[in-house]
């Protein structure tokens, strides 16, 4: 992956985030949080990274196992659960089988899913900080349509 790294202060400038129609400038504190949100990819290396995590070529799969159970978040959070550093959610409409989410999202609008029973990987950014459920009702309904 040549486009992956973890901005830092040498980085220089990093990708526009919004806030609504704002453009935000936070290079500085992205460049000071490293791994708690200073993640810098594109959706093709996102991509090849969610599948290699998912498929066990990164971590044994095994692992999964021994990280749950999965816990509620907040009310407010409602439907993730989280459990091992990454989410899990539910996705259902009426009279349709539930679908069942394996991921992440970003506090900027990106994201990086896992649907199982569907065999299907969903990523992206919605570039929007304004709302982080922006990512999660997408995905949601990505993955429904695809049922």
């Amino acid at each position: 992956m040549k486009s992956t790294y973890l901005a830092d202060k040498d980085s220089g400038d990093l990708p526009a985030v919004y806030y609504k129609d704002n453009r935000l400038k936070r290079d500085s504190f992205i460049k000071s949080i490293g791994a708690s949100g200073g993640g810098i990819t594109n959706a093709l290396e996102l991509m090849i990274f969610l599948k290699a995590f998912w498929s066990g070529k990164l971590f044994d799969r095994k692992l999964f196992e021994a990280l749950k159970p999965f816990n509620r978040l907040q009310l407010s959070f409602y439907p993730i659960c989280y459990a091992g550093g990454y989410m899990r959610m539910e996705a259902s409409y009426p009279f349709k089988p539930k679908v069942e989410l394996l991921g992440h999202s970003g506090s900027t609008g990106s994201f990086a899913f896992y649907a199982p029973l569907l065999d299907l990987f969903f990523v992206g950014d919605v570039n929007q900080f304004a709302s982080q459920a922006i990512p999660i009702r997408l995905v949601m309904r990505l993955a429904l349509a695809s049922n």
